[in-house]
């Protein structure tokens, strides 16, 4: 999907998974190998283009992480 956005177009990333590895890389290359929560939120908003769509899909993700951790955790 493509948008435009100040006169540029911008690939929309659809898929949460695709979200999370793009995410993850542009957080790597923006703070080496050690990347934070707050890194990855901010790399979720570059994505996005846009602040609050951002901010949905990175707590989005963690909720879903974090959940799955818990479940796993549990069936152990």
């Amino acid at each position: 999907m493509v948008r435009a956005d100040n006169k540029k177009l911008r690939f929309i990333v659809n898929d949460i998974n695709q979200c999370l590895e793009q995410a993850q890389s542009l957080a790597k290359h923006s703070h080496g190998l050690h990347w934070s929560d707050q890194s990855l939120q901010r790399a979720f908003t570059s994505l996005a283009g846009d602040e609050t769509i951002g901010f949905l899909a990175y707590a989005i993700w963690r909720g879903r992480s974090r959940l799955l951790s818990s479940m796993r955790s549990n069936s152990l």
